[in-house]
């Protein structure tokens, strides 16, 4: 009797174990699946939380810039750009006269983007100004959006384009967008970066589609049209090298960066899909 009784209590325990086990076994495997939605979750809440404060810091910046009286007008860049063209077209100097005579200090009005830049200022003397904006933001949406970054991916784009000096370079008008949106278009034909020497502070960004043949077909093209402004490249070198005070120098154009960054950022958080799955050439 003994022995049964033994047997029978052990074998007892036994399945009291195994029911006890058996019993936790579900929630186990369940915890991992519920870690994974609880990541997933928080990943999605945190970064919808951020792009709704970035978003919140954009709208803030642009009412600041409307509202403030030390703020540029709106569309000051493009009004100085426009200036420059209708000079120019009138027989006048592209630069003013005090660019080209000696050191002076940059201020609002003077001119520093290369004559080529002309082939892009002049047709805006009879356009639209609201195409100034327009197309380039147009250009620059479409091209992002057709390499479908990911969800931080559209973080950083956000953080990008609403950090108050971006907001005020699209406010001004400054040409820095449509410098972006060749960069943007060069996702998708790398050949069109060559165009980005519009700007030539920016000029590493122009080498994007080096490695494409169609890019020196571009650069080819480029070099054609600023030799037709070829005698006013050399008042350029003299406005530049004259040009004194903190809206100069190479180092300048460091602001346009956040702008810059956008296609760069997009193509590479883009998720993979059809037409983007392959890597830009000249870049990667």
């Amino acid at each position: 009797m003994a022995g049964q009784a033994e047997y029978f209590w052990a074998m007892s325990l036994r399945g009291e174990h195994q029911a006890f086990t058996s019993g936790f076994a579900l929630p186990v495997r369940c915890d991992g699946f519920w870690r994974g939605i609880s990541t997933a979750w928080v990943s999605r809440v945190v970064s919808g939380t951020l792009a709704g404060l970035l978003v919140l810091l954009g709208v803030m910046s642009l009412y600041l810039l409307a509202t403030s009286s030390l703020a540029p007008r709106l569309g000051a860049d493009l009004t100085v750009y426009r200036e420059a063209a209708d000079r120019w077209l009138s027989g006048g100097s592209y630069f003013y006269p005090e660019q080209l005579a000696g050191p002076y200090t940059v201020v609002n009005g003077h001119v520093l983007y290369p004559p080529v830049a002309l082939v892009l200022f002049v047709p805006f003397t009879v356009l639209p100004a609201v195409l100034w904006w327009a197309v380039p933001l147009v250009i620059i949406a479409a091209c992002v959006i057709r390499l479908r970054p990911s969800r931080w991916g559209w973080v950083g784009i956000l953080a990008l384009a609403c950090w108050p000096y971006s907001v005020e370079i699209a406010w001004a008008g400054n040409p820095t967008i449509w410098i972006t949106a060749i960069l943007a278009a060069a996702t998708r034909w790398p050949w069109a970066s060559a165009f980005g020497l519009l700007k030539p502070s920016l000029f590493p960004f122009a080498l994007a589609g080096i490695r494409t043949r169609a890019w020196w077909i571009a650069l080819a093209i480029f070099a054609a049209a600023s030799l037709l402004f070829l005698p006013m490249w050399f008042d350029w070198l003299r406005a530049v090298t004259n040009a004194r005070g903190p809206f100069s120098g190479p180092l300048y154009s460091l602001k346009d960066l956040t702008w810059m960054a956008i296609p760069t950022v997009a193509w590479g958080s883009r998720r993979g899909g059809s037409g983007t799955s392959e890597p830009m050439p000249g870049i990667a």
